[in-house]
C-alpha cells in the first residue's frame, strides 16, 4: 500500500462489503456491547472488599473482547470472501483465545508505555500494531509472534495507515454526532475498513 489512491479503494471497498452484511456485522456488535455492559454491571455490584475486585473486571473484558475479536474478524473474512455467515466454535478455538488474550494486554501495554512518553510513540505503535489479532486468528500465531507480525507487516505503511486512522476517527465522530445510535454503524464499518487493509497488506 503506497499511494492514497489505494487508501480511497479501501475505504469506497469497504463500505460497499460492509453493506452486503450490515444487519449481521452490526446486530453481531450490538450484542456484544450488551453482554460487555451486562457484565461491567454485574463486577460493578461485587462487594469493593473482594480480592484482586479490579482483577477480576479486567479479566472478564478482556475475555468478552478476545470472544468478538475472534468471531467478528472470522466473518469479516466470510464477508470479503462472498461466503455464508458461520459462528466458530469457541471449544476450537481455545488456543485462538488465550493468544489473543495475552496478546491484547501486550498490545494494551505497549501503547500505554507509549503514550506517557508524549502521546506520540503510542500512537504510533498502536497504528504499527495493531494488526496483531488477525496475526493469531488468520495465521495461528503466538501472542509475542503476532505483535512481530503486525510491526513487519506495516513497515512501508505508516502514512497510509495514519490516513485511514483519522478517517476512521472522522467516521466515529459523525457516528456519535448522530444522537450515539450512528456508533452501531461506524464502529463495525471501522472494523471492515482494518480487515481489508490487512488483506491488502498480507498480499503485498
Amino acid at each position: 500500500m503506497n499511494d492514497l489512491k489505494e487508501t480511497k479503494t479501501i475505504l469506497l471497498s469497504s463500505w460497499k462489503l460492509f453493506k452486503t452484511r450490515a444487519t449481521i456485522l452490526v446486530a453481531f456488535f450490538f450484542i456484544y456491547l450488551i453482554i460487555s455492559a451486562f457484565a461491567s454491571i454485574i463486577l460493578y455490584a461485587l462487594p469493593e472488599n473482594l480480592p484482586l475486585k479490579s482483577g477480576l473486571q479486567i479479566f472478564v473484558l478482556l475475555l468478552l473482547y478476545s470472544v468478538f475479536s475472534i468471531c467478528h474478524i472470522r466473518n469479516m473474512n466470510y464477508t470479503i470472501k462472498q461466503q455464508p455467515f458461520s459462528m466458530p466454535h469457541l471449544n476450537d478455538e481455545k488456543r485462538t483465545l488465550m493468544n489473543h488474550f495475552f496478546a491484547t494486554i501486550l498490545y494494551s501495554a505497549i501503547v500505554s508505555i507509549g503514550i506517557l512518553f508524549f502521546i506520540i510513540p503510542g500512537i504510533y505503535w498502536a497504528i504499527r500494531l495493531q494488526f496483531y489479532s488477525y496475526a493469531i486468528i488468520e495465521k495461528g500465531l503466538g501472542a509475542i509472534e503476532s505483535i512481530r507480525y503486525s510491526w513487519h507487516l506495516t513497515r512501508n505503511a505508516s502514512t497510509e495507515l495514519l490516513i485511514l486512522t483519522a478517517y476512521a476517527l472522522l467516521v466515529l465522530c459523525v457516528g456519535l454526532i448522530l444522537f450515539i445510535l450512528g456508533i452501531f454503524i461506524a464502529i463495525p464499518y471501522i472494523l471492515m475498513i482494518q480487515c481489508y487493509t490487512h488483506k491488502i497488506l498480507s498480499k503485498g
